[in-house]
């Protein structure tokens, strides 16, 4: 196997796999035979993973320097050339003949409907693709490249994190003040080229016959057996039966800190002598112990975890060229194995996020070992963060390998994390809401919308400098906003999933990894509702889930 450090990075040659697919293309109109078309889509699928490993490669070279400007230009042209790679004409070819059984048992019935269903996103509106890759492309080097006021100095956003969550209350606020400080002062240009976004992303659905982004986007991330009834009504349940357990725990936090009143400046600290901490600071000693964990879950799990590691598919030490908090992974097709991306800054929560991305490449390794098809590896959208927050709370069962005496301190940080996000992202998803059918509001507008969800969803909270919150200080550093629209409601949904299947793990180690191995090995084949049923469990949707959940959580925390 190809270690990550090996790749030689060239263009990739999108003339080449349009003609790829072209010929496909023809083949099938020309009622070619099953074999003969399969012999030419074989060799499309080959070149087509190429060309994406590639375009992966430049993409992640952007991330661990995101200040290089080559690198950003580079990666814009690409990714932008990839969003367009998708040959509509082909998978209609496909769908209207005889192929299309055939193909059907290749790959699988939901597969099929998928493609049919996401044809309508690439119908028209290549200008607006390419444009909203460019934009993205400007964000995040705009975001690589700045730099917080903190004590007169002038420090990177890298430097800031390991500063926010201090036990000193002083150095804390005045770092959070720096961030604050920061987002705002540069909030005109991050208004600007949000709005450049909304308006690119509502011009890309108008053009594809969609009435809002909203309507194009729940079909890009297969929402095909719900929509946007189903998730507003899921916010509301949430709201209506997880906030108030939310407000106790804030105010459970403020008397164990001993705070006359909770703030924005005390929020995800849990106690006085500090958050869980590793016992060694260094990643290879992080590393060692979630190799532990692996090993002792399933041979399986622990031997995808090394390869991973020894060949160098583990970017996670620490820059001051790197976004922090931002952590991710991605497929690599061609050498068939995860990468995973980080700024490891020693501290638990770090080490929690890089624990979190393992569980995603665990579902990516299970089911690229499982199917040929590279667009069957990844999950649907709203069981996708069920492997990796499952993995978050499994991790509670190994606290002692990794934080020592700071173990029970892990675990009700984590279930405190996880109590909050059920909560917490679905202001993201209220907010874009209102932005994606309010495409022409204005700046302030959108600002003063935030503000008003950002309040709602810290009951009991404080919220400080609000001078600065009007000019955008936490919006704009929600950097979710730019490129993950529509996405992190699935946090709060797959919590609920996950916590279910940590405690079968808890009960049974030996059939909680099985349940686990399942779950990744499901891959793209199944819609939301199917897969659910298929590991046994219950929908998210359901408000009996929210209130079973709730109840857990709120027992545990002793809330």
């Amino acid at each position: 196997m190809i270690r990550f450090d090996e790749i030689k990075y060239e263009r990739p040659d999108f003339d080449l796999l349009k003609a790829k697919a072209a010929k496909v293309e023809e083949a099938v109109r020309a009622g070619a035979t099953f074999e003969e078309i399969d012999k030419l889509n074989d060799e499309l699928q080959e070149y087509a993973n190429h060309c994406l490993t590639l375009a992966t490669y430049i993409y992640i070279q952007n991330y661990i320097d995101g200040t290089r400007e080559d690198i950003a230009e580079e990666a814009a042209n690409v990714m932008g050339q990839l969003a367009l790679s998708n040959v509509p004409t082909l998978n209609e070819a496909i769908l209207n003949s005889p192929y299309r059984e055939h193909f059907e048992e290749k790959n699988g019935k939901f597969y099929v409907e998928s493609m049919e269903k996401q044809n309508d996103l690439f119908k028209s509106g290549e200008e607006y693709a390419v444009r909203e890759q460019e934009i993205l492309t400007q964000i995040h080097k705009f975001a690589s490249e700045l730099e917080f006021d903190y004590e007169g100095e002038k420090v990177s956003a890298s430097k800031l994190g390991t500063l926010k969550n201090s036990m000193d209350r002083e150095v804390r606020r005045k770092a959070r003040h720096a961030e604050r400080q920061g987002f705002a002062d540069n909030g005109e240009e991050f208004g600007r080229l949000l709005g450049e976004l909304i308006e690119v992303r509502h011009n890309l659905a108008v053009a594809n016959g969609f009435e809002n982004y909203l309507e194009y986007v729940d079909v890009k991330m297969e929402r095909f057996s719900y929509g946007e009834k189903e998730l507003r009504e899921y916010c509301e349940n949430v709201k209506k039966i997880i906030l108030p357990i939310v407000e106790k725990c804030y105010k459970a936090l403020q008397k164990r800190l001993g705070l006359e009143e909770y703030t924005t400046d005390d929020t995800d600290i849990f106690f006085t002598d500090g958050n869980a901490m590793p016992i060694q600071g260094d990643l290879d000693f992080a590393l060692d112990k979630i190799q532990e964990m692996y090993d002792d879950m399933s041979p399986v799990l622990g031997n995808n975890f090394r390869r991973m590691r020894e060949n160098g598919y583990l970017q996670l030490d620490y820059s001051d060229k790197k976004v922090t908090g931002i952590a991710f992974t991605v497929e690599m097709p061609e050498p068939k194995v995860p990468f995973i991306y980080a700024n490891y800054l020693g501290t638990g929560d770090v080490l929690n996020s890089i624990i979190h991305e393992s569980g995603h490449a665990m579902q990516h390794q299970l089911s690229m070992d499982k199917y040929e098809n590279q667009e069957l590896h990844s999950q649907v959208q709203d069981l996708s963060e069920v492997p990796s927050k499952t993995m978050e709370l499994i991790s509670i069962e190994y606290a002692d390998l990794f934080f020592g005496k700071d173990a029970d301190k892990y675990k009700k940080g984590t279930l405190t994390d996880i109590l909050d996000e059920i909560s917490s992202y679905l202001k993201w998803f209220e907010f874009e809401t209102f932005i994606y059918e309010n495409p022409k509001a204005s700046a302030q507008e959108r600002i003063d919308k935030f503000n008003e969800l950002y309040a709602l969803y810290m009951p009991g909270v404080k919220i400080m400098d609000e001078d600065l919150m009007a000019k955008g200080a936490a919006l704009y550093k929600g950097f979710n906003i730019f490129g993950m629209p529509r996405y992190v409601i699935t946090y709060s949904l797959c919590n609920l999933s996950a916590v279910y299947l940590a405690n079968e793990f808890k009960k049974d180690k030996k059939k909680g990894a099985e349940l686990f191995i399942k779950l990744g090995e499901i891959g793209g084949t199944m819609d939301y509702n199917d897969a659910i049923a298929y590991m046994g469990l219950k929908s998210s949707f359901s408000e009996e889930v929210i209130r079973e959940v709730g109840h857990y959580l709120e027992s545990d925390l002793e809330l």
